[in-house]
């Protein structure tokens, strides 16, 4: 399901990653695209999507650099 939902935001040009705990990252040429997999119930799987735009990207790296300097060093 993650596979399909990749190919429908166009995500099928650039490399995927497996980045862990469950989430897939793919790339449409100008967002990244988060992707989870979660059971709804036995017949029915629900895939959960986040698109990250260039400015929210650069907050995200803002943020975990904040985290390193204060919590993971």
């Amino acid at each position: 399901m993650i596979e399909q939902a990749m190919t429908a935001r166009g995500c099928n040009s650039f490399p995927k990653s497996y980045l862990g705990d469950g989430v897939y990252a793919g790339f449409d040429g100008y967002q990244i695209w988060l992707f989870t997999e979660r059971e709804q119930d036995v017949a029915q799987r629900i895939v959960h999507e986040i698109a990250l735009e260039p400015a929210c990207i650069s907050s995200l790296k803002e943020y975990i650099d904040l985290l390193k300097r204060r919590h993971l060093t």
